[in-house]
């Protein structure tokens, strides 16, 4: 018998005005999402548990990197 794949988990970063809900959805059928819309939010989700992969679609976040 084989294990299940785990799903991997991503931190979406959304800035006041993101336009991407249709692409959050559709990673959400494949991974476990987590959204931060704050630079505050982003780095309690990245200090606090396992993160996979990050995704910005905002240059709010652009410190981050």
């Amino acid at each position: 018998m084989t294990d299940a794949p785990s799903t991997q988990r991503l931190l979406v970063l959304t800035g006041p005005q993101s336009r991407h809900g249709s692409l959050i959805d559709l990673l959400r059928l494949h991974h476990d999402v987590v959204i931060a819309d704050s630079m505050e939010a982003a780095l309690r989700e990245l200090r606090g548990g396992e993160i996979d992969g990050v995704f910005s679609d905002s240059a709010v976040f652009r410190p981050l990197e």
